[in-house]
């Protein structure tokens, strides 16, 4: 499995895509993991299903969001608790 992934990482790299240098199997799971997160907040157990565990607290070691992510979910949370009370 290690060596299909090394071939897999290698032409992906020719064709110019950027990955990072030490990617595995299990950074594939990570990736899926957060990104599943980030589209479908609201669906953990679903989550958990896919990925065999039975607890949500595993999660968080495959759940790796970004800075970003946080900024842009903060900001949302507070344009909806803080009312805009400018006149358009």
């Amino acid at each position: 499995m290690w060596r299909s992934l090394h071939v897999i990482v290698c032409e992906a790299r020719k064709a110019g895509l950027e990955l990072p240098h030490s990617l595995a199997w299990h950074s594939l799971r990570k990736s899926f993991a957060t990104n599943f997160m980030e589209q479908n907040p609201d669906k953990i157990w679903v989550l958990m299903d896919m990925m065999g565990h039975r607890n949500p607290s595993t999660l968080h070691c495959y759940v790796k969001h970004s800075r970003s992510y946080y900024d842009r979910v903060i900001d949302s949370i507070v344009k909806n608790l803080i009312p805009n009370t400018t006149n358009a």
